[in-house]
C-alpha cells in the first residue's frame, strides 16, 4: 500500500466514521431528547428513521447523475452539506426543526457513503480491496468505542445538542484536509439525458450480477439492523448486565471489532472473499442463536459470546462489501455503488421496523421473542449467502 493510499484510507475512514456516528447517535439520546423536546415515542421513531429514508432516496437519485461530476469536488461539497446539516441538528429547538435537519443530513450522508466506496474501488486493485474495505469498517468500531460513549457523555453532562455540535466541528476539520489528500478524478464524459440514465439504472437492476449484488448487500444489512437495536436491551433486562457496565461491554465489542476488521480484510484477499463470507456467516449464525438463548450466565460469558458474534458480523460485512465492489465495470461503478448504498440504507430502515414488529417488551421490561428474532435473522443471512453466490457466478460467466 502506497503512502498516498494510506493517507487516503485514513481520511475516508474518518469521514465514514462521522457519517456512521451521525446516524447512530440519535437512538441512545432518546432518554434525554424526548423529555427535552416534549415529543412522543412515535415522533422520536420518525426522527430516527428520517435519516435512513432520506439517505436511501438521495442515493438513488445521485446514482443517476454521479458520473457527470468530478469526484473530488463532489465529495467535498457533499461533505460540507453533511457538516452543515449536523450543525443544524445541534441548533434545533423543536421536533419540526430537528426533523428537517435530520432529513437534510441523511440526504448528504447517503451521497457520501456511495462516493467513499467508489473512490476505494478506483484507488485499490481488487487483490488489495479487501484490506481497504476492512479498514473502512473501522469507522463502525470507532463509533461504538469512542463516538457513542463520548456523545452520550456530552449530552448528559451539558446538553443533547453538544453531541451534534462536536461532530460537526470535527467534520469541518476533516474538510480542511480533504483538498490536499484527495486526488482529482475527472467525470465521465456523458451526453445522455436523465431519461437515458434512468434506463441505465433499470439495466443495472435487470442485469443478473448487479441485481444479485444489490439484493445480497440489502439482506446483509437487513440482518445487521434487525438484531443490533436490541442487543443492549437484551443484555441489561434479560441477562442482568448493569446499565453502568454496559458501556464497558461495548468497549470490549468495539476493541474486538477493531482487531477483526483488518484481519478479515487480509483473510478476504488471501483465501477469497466468498469463502470468508461463508465461514463468517456460519459462525455468526451459531453464535447468534447461542446468544439469544442465554439466561443466567456470568458477565465473562456474555462478553465472550458478544465479542465473537460482532467479530463474525464484521467479517461478513467486510467480505460482502469487497465482493460488491467488483460487481460492475468501471464505467458504471459509481452509479451501481450509489444505488447499492441506497438499498442498504433502505434495508436498514426496514430491518428496524421488522424487528420492532417481532420483539415486544413485557411489563417487567424483559425483551420477549428475541430468540424468534434471532432465527429470522439467520434466515435472512442465508438469503444474502445465496445472492452473493449467484453474484459471483454471474460475474464469472460474464468474464468468460
Amino acid at each position: 500500500m502506497t503512502s498516498y493510499q494510506k493517507k487516503l484510507l485514513l481520511l475516508l475512514t474518518l469521514m465514514q466514521f462521522t457519517v456512521v456516528l451521525d446516524f447512530m447517535i440519535l437512538s441512545p439520546l432518546g432518554a434525554i431528547l424526548i423529555p427535552h423536546l416534549k415529543i412522543t415515542a412515535a415522533q422520536f421513531s420518525t426522527l430516527v428513521s428520517s435519516y435512513a429514508f432520506a439517505a436511501a432516496a438521495s442515493g438513488i437519485l445521485v446514482s443517476i447523475v454521479i458520473q457527470r461530476f468530478e469526484k473530488k469536488k463532489f465529495l467535498i461539497l457533499s461533505y460540507l452539506g453533511f457538516v452543515f446539516g449536523t450543525f443544524g441538528c445541534g441548533e434545533s429547538s423543536s421536533f419540526s426543526e430537528l426533523l428537517f435537519w435530520r432529513s437534510l443530513t441523511g440526504i448528504f450522508g447517503g451521497i457520501i457513503a456511495s462516493q467513499i466506496l467508489a473512490i476505494v474501488s478506483h484507488e485499490f486493485e481488487f487483490a488489495r480491496r479487501g484490506l481497504a474495505v476492512g479498514f473502512l469498517q473501522l469507522s463502525f468500531v470507532l463509533s461504538q468505542v469512542i463516538g457513542l460513549p463520548l456523545g452520550i457523555f456530552l449530552a448528559s453532562k451539558f446538553h443533547w445538542s453538544f453531541a451534534f455540535l462536536t461532530l460537526a466541528t470535527f467534520g469541518f476539520v476533516l474538510v480542511l484536509f480533504t483538498p490536499s489528500l484527495l486526488k482529482s478524478r475527472p467525470s465521465n464524459q456523458m451526453t445522455n439525458n436523465v431519461l437515458d440514465e434512468f434506463k441505465k439504472i433499470r439495466s443495472l437492476v435487470l442485469k443478473s450480477s448487479t441485481r444479485n449484488g444489490l439484493l445480497g448487500m440489502s439482506f446483509l444489512m437487513l440482518a445487521a439492523f434487525m438484531i443490533l437495536p436490541y442487543v443492549a436491551s437484551f443484555c441489561v433486562e434479560n441477562l442482568n448486565v448493569s446499565i453502568q457496565r454496559l458501556p464497558l461491554l461495548y468497549v470490549w465489542i468495539g476493541a474486538a471489532s477493531l482487531f477483526f476488521a483488518p484481519l478479515a480484510g487480509k483473510l478476504a484477499d488471501r483465501i477469497g472473499k466468498f469463502k470468508l463470507f461463508q465461514v463468517a456467516s456460519i459462525g455468526a449464525a451459531v453464535l447468534l442463536v447461542m446468544f439469544s438463548r442465554l439466561s443466567q450466565v456470568s458477565e465473562f460469558q456474555i462478553v465472550l459470546v458478544c465479542t465473537l458474534l460482532f467479530g463474525f458480523f464484521t467479517a461478513r460485512i467486510v467480505s460482502g462489501v469487497a465482493i460488491n465492489t467488483e460487481v460492475s465495470d468501471d464505467f458504471e461503478k459509481e452509479s451501481y455503488l450509489a444505488l447499492s448504498s441506497s438499498c442498504q440504507q433502505l434495508a436498514g430502515a426496514v430491518g428496524a421496523v421488522l424487528s420492532g414488529a417481532i420483539v415486544t417488551i413485557s411489563e417487567d421490561s424483559k425483551v420477549q421473542n428475541f430468540s424468534t428474532l434471532a432465527f429470522v435473522v439467520v434466515f435472512t443471512m442465508l438469503i444474502s449467502w445465496i445472492f452473493f453466490r449467484n453474484t459471483l457466478v454471474s460475474v464469472t460467466s460474464q468474464q468468460t
